[in-house]
C-alpha cells in the first residue's frame, strides 16, 4: 500500500482549510485538531518526538517544536514543502521529507527506519488503505516507529464507517470509533476506556452545512451530508515478535 501521487495531487492543497475555523484558529478552545495533539502531548514528561505523516501544512502539530522545549518535528508528505506552503526551516527540531512513508527504500534513505517516535499524528493517510489486508500492512508499520509508550492519533467519523470519492478520483475509507475496537486495529493498538464512552474526549467537532459552512470533505456526499468527527488516540500495544 503506497500513499498515492496522484495526477493533480499539488491541487488538493489549492484553497486549503479556506474557512476551516476549526483546524486554523490559534485558541485551542476553537481548534480540536491542536487541542487534540496538546492533550496528548501533556501525557509525556519532558520533549517529545513527532511524525506528522501526511502532513500537508503542518498547521496542527509542527507547533510542538515551535514551543523551544527540545520537543522534535518530523513531516512526510508526497508533495514538497514549498509546493503546499509551509514555511519551516529545517533543524534540530524540524525535518520533512517529500515521498511515500510506507516505501521501505524512502524509509532507509532518509534515516526513519531505526527512528522511534512518541507520537504520530495522521489526519488522512489511514484512509487510504481500502482493505484490511493494506490497513494492517499500514499499522504494523505506524506500530513499528512508535515507541513502547507511543500514541497513534488519528481522525474519526462517528456513527458509522464511510467512503468517500472525491473530484480528482481519489477514495478514501473514513473508519467509525468501533473500527478502531475491532481487528486489524486492535491487534496493534487500543484506546482508552473513557474514549470508548465519549468519542469527544480529546476533541471533535459536528458539521451541519448552511450557506456560511461550505462542505469542508469536498467529496460526493450530498448536500445534507454531515459530519460528526472526533480525534482519537491510539496507544501501542505491546506485541510479540511473531506478529
Amino acid at each position: 500500500m503506497h500513499m498515492r501521487k496522484y495526477e493533480h495531487h499539488e491541487s488538493l492543497y489549492k484553497g486549503a482549510h479556506r474557512g476551516d475555523t476549526w483546524t486554523l484558529s490559534e485558541n485551542l478552545n476553537e481548534n480540536p485538531r491542536m487541542r487534540a495533539v496538546q492533550m496528548v502531548r501533556s501525557q509525556f514528561d519532558g520533549p517529545i518526538s513527532v511524525l506528522d505523516i501526511g502532513c500537508g501544512k503542518a498547521l496542527n502539530s509542527k507547533w510542538i517544536a515551535d514551543h523551544g522545549d527540545g520537543s522534535t518535528w518530523t513531516g512526510v508528505d508526497v508533495l514538497a514543502k514549498e509546493k503546499i506552503g509551509l514555511e519551516i526551516e529545517e533543524n534540530q527540531t524540524h525535518k520533512f521529507f517529500e515521498g511515500n512513508i510506507d516505501d521501505p527504500e524512502f524509509r532507509k534513505s532518509n534515516g526513519l527506519d531505526g527512528e522511534k517516535f512518541d507520537l504520530i499524528v495522521d489526519q488522512g493517510a489511514v484512509f487510504v488503505a481500502s482493505d484490511d489486508s493494506e490497513i494492517e500492512q499500514y499499522l504494523k508499520l505506524a506500530h513499528s516507529l512508535l515507541k513502547e509508550k507511543g500514541v497513534f492519533l488519528v481522525l474519526t467519523l462517528l456513527e458509522k464507517s464511510q467512503v468517500m470519492i472525491f473530484p480528482d478520483g481519489r477514495k478514501r475509507v473514513f473508519r467509525s470509533i468501533e473500527d478502531f475496537q475491532r481487528e486489524p486495529f486492535s491487534k496493534y493498538f487500543e484506546i482508552e476506556d473513557v474514549v470508548k464512552k465519549n468519542p469527544f474526549t480529546y476533541a471533535g467537532y459536528s458539521y451541519v452545512p448552511d450557506e456560511l459552512a461550505p462542505n469542508p470533505i469536498h467529496a460526493k456526499v450530498g448536500d445534507d451530508f454531515q459530519i460528526h468527527a472526533a480525534q482519537i488516540p491510539l496507544h501501542k500495544k505491546i506485541i510479540s515478535e511473531a506478529n
